[in-house]
């Protein structure tokens, strides 16, 4: 079976045997993401595929805490009495094992933080100097050298182990070694994506969606990518990726088939031949932090729709509610709705409500209490906030995350549409602003999340 895709303005066929396949069953997912402290990757956290602020969990420092020279020196100590003036892989192994993990009192105790990172810089230093060789586990080392500044160095090191050995071993299920890997196998899976290297990338993502907790954005993200690639060489890591995405058991029925429609909702819309674009979107429901009934992105047709996923813990949210207040109070009265969709967690819809107050927020609120977790953030992989989609009155996601006169420019002009008017052939890529991305760097590998969460 054969699926008409639009790419760049023009019209090619892809072989989506499986997608097509689950179409055809009924089975029609995906799912969002969130983060850690930036110096340190969480475990078993997901991905992100875009940049995003770090919130940082408030730590307290403990009383009379150790100089970072008397850590330094008491870490490089503890690894010589753990590990004997001799250390083999083994020994090494083991002490790096016991280093990478967390505490129970990592996010609470500034010293319990810093004791864990010197000691990984001590392993580190004793391994550049020692070079262990750790056979079969030697992709571990990567852990601590993407921990201590190598990040690029790191992630090329995972992916040519993972190029000449096609899996992982054991350890890396370890939460320590996971919280990395998290970090480390989307930008490698990125790199390949972006280098054109289509076979490495189909041997890189299975293992990406198996240490990721958040696989359904991991297949996501990349099925997004992948099928608006130019190269043919895409469409079978595509089909891999996607069957791999509804076979899945840890991603229910339901997500699954909010992926495919989101996935799909990048096909042609509207008049092809005028240009009909739209941007991936899958429609919603919730309920209403007012009074609890079900508020849908459907009660608004007919009008122009802002969509904002923001929360009361996320500083550039509530930094760009000015901007939203103004642009609501001067065009609610032509057809302009805006719909919040609060991502904090359970318990907090007393501090929505004070903040709604104080910053004049007086649109209606879907909040569920299940954060990123929730469908509406998961069906469209919200990974970081702000993140905002701009509706039309037919209800179609013309723009993404559009800020300041660009807004209030496209605003306007869906304003002045009429319903059922094709969309525009000016209606640029750029303009849209599309979210498909992949990370790079480091910093686009960070996702965002709740303090202390």
């Amino acid at each position: 079976m054969f699926t008409t895709i639009r790419v760049s303005g023009v019209n090619r066929f892809r072989r989506l045997g499986v997608a097509s396949l689950f179409l055809a069953g009924g089975m029609l997912a995906i799912s969002p993401i969130v983060a850690a402290s930036e110096t340190e990757p969480a475990p078993a956290e997901s991905q992100s595929v875009r940049p995003a602020m770090i919130m940082r969990p408030n730590t307290p420092t403990d009383s009379a805490p150790r100089t970072s020279e008397q850590m330094t020196e008491q870490a490089r100590k503890d690894l010589v009495e753990r590990t004997g003036e001799t250390w083999n892989a083994q020994r090494a192994i083991k002490a790096l094992l016991e280093d990478l993990a967390i505490p129970e009192d990592f996010h609470t105790s500034r010293q319990a933080h810093d004791q864990r990172q010197a000691r990984i810089h001590a392993w580190w230093n004793r391994f550049q100097k020692e070079k262990i060789d750790l056979g079969s586990e030697s992709y571990l080392s990567a852990m601590p050298r993407y921990f201590t500044g190598d990040r690029q160095g790191a992630v090329e090191q995972l992916t040519a182990y993972i190029l000449e050995h096609g899996k992982l071993t054991a350890h890396a299920g370890d939460p320590g070694v996971r919280g990395f890997l998290g970090r480390m196998l989307p930008m490698a899976a990125g790199q390949a994506l972006r280098s054109g290297e289509f076979d490495g990338l189909g041997k890189i993502l299975p293992i990406t969606a198996k240490y990721s907790d958040n696989p359904q954005s991991v297949y996501a993200q990349f099925c997004l990518a992948l099928i608006q690639h130019d190269d043919p060489r895409s469409v079978p890591v595509l089909n891999q990726t996607l069957a791999m995405a509804l076979l899945d058991e840890r991603i229910a029925d339901a997500r699954k088939q909010d992926m495919m429609r989101l996935i799909y909702s990048t096909t042609d819309s509207g008049d092809a031949s005028a240009g009909g674009h739209q941007v991936p979107f899958v429609s919603f429901s919730g309920p209403s932090l007012e009074d609890g009934k079900e508020i849908a992105i459907s009660d608004f047709k007919g009008k122009v729709l802002l969509v904002d996923f923001w929360a009361t813990w996320c500083g550039p949210c509530i930094a760009k509610m000015p901007e939203i207040v103004k642009l609501y109070d001067e065009y609610k009265d032509e057809g302009l709705e805006v719909l919040g969709v609060s991502l904090d967690r359970a318990d907090q819809a007393t501090a929505i409500r004070r903040t709604m107050a104080r910053h004049n927020m007086t649109w209606p609120q879907i909040y569920s209490g299940e954060a990123f977790e929730g469908r509406p953030a998961a069906a469209n992989n919200v990974r970081a906030i702000p993140t905002t989609f701009l509706i039309d009155r037919d209800g179609r996601a013309r723009y993404t995350n559009l800020r300041g006169e660009a807004l209030a420019k496209r605003v306007q002009e869906l304003l002045a549409e009429r319903p059922g008017q094709p969309i525009s052939s000016s209606d640029s890529a750029a303009d849209r602003r599309s979210t498909v991305q992949t990370p790079s760097t480091a910093s686009e590998a960070l996702p965002l999340r709740a303090p202390g969460r």
